[in-house]
């Protein structure tokens, strides 16, 4: 969803319908482009996020989150927690129940961390995500990629009316991928294509 090298948003939607179909796990990767759904120009090309069994995506990216502040969401949570579960023997002993957890001491409860991914701790991210949120609101957040949307459809018909420009990709999100094409490259020369170095 808004690939970071063209912006590039695929049929959600449709490849929803094909994994249902195969029973295929449907993960997004949202890095970049999920946050769009913030803004009205971009909310409908990304409605199918709402079909996926998981979404990662980047705060520290289009929403300007400090860096590094990433997410992923899991529809499933039996699935993610079985897909990672692995309590390391030095964790566990003789105190505990079976399925790893202590009922006190800081070892006890669960999930935790490790249950989720290899990490057995994490940083607080989450702060600065949340006072940043509560700063700014989605609102202004989604009215900067807007604004960011907008700046980009008008570069990109900039493009497309310069004679010495040529896009190379829709701009479906706020990158706008072109070239320059001098005089001697535009056109080539009688008999062939232009040579290197011509």
């Amino acid at each position: 969803a808004g690939t970071v090298s063209v912006g590039a948003v695929d049929d959600l939607d449709a490849i929803a319908d094909f994994c249902r179909g195969e029973q295929l796990w449907f993960h997004v990767d949202g890095a970049f482009g999920a946050a769009a759904v913030l803004s009205p120009l971009a909310a409908p090309r990304l409605s199918g996020l709402r079909r996926a069994d998981s979404l990662a995506f980047d705060f520290h990216k289009w929403l300007h989150v400090a860096y590094d502040a990433g997410c992923v969401l899991v529809r499933d949570g039996d699935a993610h927690i079985h897909s990672f579960y692995n309590r390391p023997d030095y964790l566990l002993n003789n105190l505990s129940g079976a399925d790893g957890s202590r009922e006190r001491g800081i070892a006890a409860g669960r999930p935790w961390p490790t249950d989720f991914g290899p990490e057995l701790s994490r940083g607080f991210r989450a702060l600065k995500v949340w006072s940043h949120f509560l700063e700014h609101g989605t609102h202004a957040l989604g009215a900067t990629i807007t604004a960011n949307l907008e700046l980009a459809a008008l570069l990109a018909r900039r493009v497309d009316a310069h004679p010495r420009l040529r896009r190379l990709a829709p701009a479906a999100l706020n990158i706008v991928v072109f070239r320059y094409e001098p005089p001697r490259l535009a056109s080539p020369p009688e008999g062939g294509a232009a040579q290197p170095g011509q």
